[in-house]
């Protein structure tokens, strides 16, 4: 079964901090504030002097990007997958949303240092959305390992451990001896 929910998931934020990396870079010489008056905040008069310039800029833009790209990773992992969550997509998606986390979280710092409204009402939002959108996802993984019948690989594999746990029981009751007893009781 594919994870719809986690592959629109994925896509949406990769394209989030696509954007936010593109427009971080349109105007490297204001630094940060163009990603956030992207995200909604309003920097003030005297922030534009102290954006944090070109190298502010692209350190954002690189960080955006890696996040982007670290959502991509997770969608073709679960595009491309075997129709089961776990080992690299689960790893890949949770590095991802680290990464968002920490993003959005050094963007955060960043635009305290300036001169900037509405920033933690903007920040608090969009992080927010992506713990909603990380529960969803783990609530998707879990509903779907919940609901989802055992294939016949699973059935065999069941029977094998309980076959081999019955003869181990078996040889160790007659090593020790109770299975003569037990049949001496039975018989009388």
């Amino acid at each position: 079964m594919r994870y719809i929910l986690t592959i629109l998931i994925a896509f949406h934020w990769m394209a989030v901090f696509a954007m936010l990396a593109v427009v971080s870079t349109v105007d490297p010489e204001q630094g940060i504030l163009p990603a956030l008056r992207f995200l909604g905040a309003i920097p003030l008069d005297d922030a534009y002097h102290a954006g944090g310039g070109p190298l502010a800029a692209g350190f954002l833009a690189f960080a955006l990007a890696v996040g982007s790209l670290l959502f991509l990773w997770t969608l073709l992992t679960v595009s491309l997958g075997d129709g089961s969550f776990g080992g690299e997509t689960e790893v890949v998606a949770r590095r991802a949303f680290g990464c968002g986390v920490g993003v959005l979280s050094v963007l955060l710092i960043g635009g305290g240092m300036l001169a900037v409204s509405g920033l933690f009402l903007t920040s608090a939002v969009a992080l927010a959305a992506l713990l909603v959108s990380y529960l969803a996802v783990y609530a998707e993984r879990w509903a779907v390992s919940f609901f989802s019948a055992p294939d016949d690989a699973d059935l065999r594999a069941a029977v094998r451990v309980m076959a081999a746990g019955a003869a181990h029981s078996a040889m160790l009751s007659r090593l020790s001896g109770r299975a003569g007893s037990e049949a001496r009781e039975a018989r009388s």
